[in-house]
């Protein structure tokens, strides 16, 4: 069995730009022109449709989470807050799990490299051990696997965000 690749060799900057933009389209309907005004795209509506599907009378509860983390002008930055949530899931999963593989995709999608979500694996499992940085690097190549596949579909619907974010919850759901 060969080796698994280079995390960093999975996508191209090509690839992220497409997903990027394709993101930030299907977060807020705008054109890409529009939406490249805000870093965050209203990345909080993506994450609101995942946190409601299941149970969707915690409307108000997923809101509040969603004004304080996830508006624009927000204290705590996209890229920062990302870097905390995936730190913070690593650290603490037992397998994984569908939100781990979630934020590693937002993460990418709020601008940070594959180069950076990788450091930031490598920082958490320096506290909290080498199992947490196989598991991290193994989940991370995993996902980026997903989006490759979602984009050599060619469809671009297929790199819709919520079609993403499904695709995710399709593979990844024997891990939560």
């Amino acid at each position: 069995m060969p080796l698994p690749p280079d995390v960093t060799t999975i996508l191209s900057d090509a690839d992220l730009d497409r997903l990027r933009t394709a993101f930030r389209v299907g977060a807020t309907g705008d054109t890409p022109a529009a939406v490249a005004k805000h870093a965050d795209a209203n990345f909080g509506t993506v994450a609101e449709s995942v946190l409601l599907a299941r149970f969707p009378p915690a409307g108000q509860y997923v809101r509040s989470i969603g004004d304080y983390f996830y508006d624009d002008d927000t204290e705590l930055a996209s890229r920062n807050r990302e870097r905390v949530v995936i730190a913070t899931l690593l650290s603490h999963a037992n397998d994984g799990g569908y939100y781990l593989c979630l934020h590693l995709y937002w993460a990418l999608m709020v601008g940070l490299s594959v180069k950076q979500v990788a450091w930031t694996i490598v920082l958490t499992s320096a506290y909290s051990g080498i199992d947490r940085y196989t598991m991290g690097m193994t989940l991370l190549g995993d996902v980026l696997g997903v989006l490759k596949g979602q984009l050599a579909s060619g469809d671009e619907s297929a790199i819709a965000p919520l079609t993403v974010v499904g695709q995710i919850g399709s593979t990844f759901a024997a891990r939560h």
